[in-house]
């Protein structure tokens, strides 16, 4: 896939409100997004930062892949 069908199909699956959202601490950002490069396709994951505060948030299509990203990153708020 080319730049742009990655963007115009991220933008499919983020607009359908079926993505799933994983939140995580802000401090692991780089950590997380080197994880999604290494186990993700770019097609298949999208960061939005500082959805909170000290959080990020990764958007996912597939739950499996969410699942995946949770286990690793899981955060707690208390």
């Amino acid at each position: 896939m080319t730049p742009q069908e990655i963007t115009e199909y991220k933008q499919k699956w983020i607009s359908s409100g079926k993505s799933i959202s994983v939140p995580f601490h802000s401090d692991k950002k780089l950590e997380a997004t080197q994880f999604c490069r290494e186990n993700f396709e770019q097609k298949d994951c999208w960061l939005r930062k500082y959805t909170d505060v000290y959080e990020h948030t990764m958007f996912f299509e597939k739950e499996d892949l969410a699942e995946k990203f949770r286990n690793k990153f899981s955060f707690s708020r208390y």
